[in-house]
């Protein structure tokens, strides 16, 4: 009889606990990327030159394949000629590893930085808004998935996806 109690419960509890974990996951990977866009914006604020966020595997240089992989972790450097690129003289001001799970993190326009100018502004975007979408694995739940959006006036802000696109 407990047998079959604990098995019921089992059944009820592990696919909610699934999407806890799954939520939790993409909240910690949209807050570390968002947190890091920040910083950088307030250190080009800070210290009146560009900082760049890019993607990167090894935290050293920017992704130069599959750049648009940012769940592959991600630097911020300094970047005083604004190419989104470490370059000598660049200093690598924070590092983030990549992400523990699968969920993947993908900009739009394939971006694989962001610069931020002296004033503050996300310099040489694309599109404005731009979206950085962290969304769960293939085939999962898709409501947890969150949007980061890069204004050209280097506003940033989370939402969630409307009809799981960021836009």
């Amino acid at each position: 009889m407990v047998i079959a109690i604990a098995s019921i419960l089992l059944i009820v509890a592990v696919p909610s606990f699934t999407t806890t974990i799954t939520r939790n996951r993409i909240a910690s990977e949209v807050n570390d990327l968002f947190s890091a866009l920040q910083f950088a914006r307030s250190e080009a604020l800070k210290q009146g030159a560009p900082v760049s966020v890019c993607a990167s595997r090894d935290q050293v240089t920017c992704n130069t394949t599959n750049v648009n992989a940012w769940q592959g972790g991600f630097i911020v450097f300094t970047d005083p000629n604004g190419n989104a690129v470490v370059d000598t003289g660049d200093v690598i001001l924070r590092k983030w590893p990549a992400y523990a799970g699968s969920e993947t993190a993908v900009a739009s326009n394939s971006l694989g930085a962001f610069t931020f100018n002296r004033q503050g502004f996300a310099a040489g975007l694309p599109a404005n808004p731009v979206s950085v979408a962290v969304s769960a694995v293939t085939g999962a739940d898709t409501t947890n998935n969150r949007c980061i959006m890069i204004s050209l006036a280097g506003r940033i802000q989370t939402k969630m996806p409307t009809a799981g696109v960021c836009t």
